[in-house]
């Protein structure tokens, strides 16, 4: 009950709700936009290697959180990490900050402890075999198995 409290007292203030199964409810009318940036964007653009950076910029009510907040669910059903920035709350004038400012959205740690257990798995081993507070690479060794050409692999 209170997330749908919140989510009214938002939208009250002319701001997308914050809570995605009332913004599905109530989002009407943007089909034509969301499949236009679904097939052209995301399927597409992206997938391609395109820039993921994108501003968008409109009178204040006008829908873009709305509508931003409706493409990130969508883009998160495909397998994207969706970013929220607000020009407001960063100097979008430095990139480094921008940068920055994903990764610490995005869970960077997070994100590489799944990388390196999809290498382990690439390489033909179960993460799950190995004991915890150890490295591959030195669990590898433990069992004789840590040859040159599996070095260069990990890395």
């Amino acid at each position: 009950m209170e997330s749908t409290q919140s989510a009214l007292a938002r939208l009250k203030k002319g701001q997308a709700p914050g809570n995605r199964d009332i913004l599905r409810e109530i989002s009407v009318g943007c089909d034509f936009m969301l499949g236009f940036w679904k097939e052209k964007y995301l399927d597409n653009y992206l997938a391609m290697g395109g820039s993921k950076i994108k501003f968008l910029t409109g009178r204040t009510g006008s829908g873009k959180t709305h509508f931003l907040e409706v493409l990130a669910m969508e883009a998160e059903n495909q397998g994207y990490i969706p970013v929220s920035l607000s020009a407001r709350e960063l100097w979008i004038h430095d990139f480094k900050e921008i940068y920055c400012a994903i990764l610490r959205q995005v869970r960077l740690p997070d994100r590489l402890q799944l990388c390196s257990l999809e290498v382990i798995r690439e390489l033909g081993y179960d993460p799950g075999s190995i004991p915890e507070g150890i490295t591959f690479a030195d669990f590898l060794s433990s069992q004789g198995m840590l040859d040159p050409l599996t070095k260069r692999e990990i890395r």
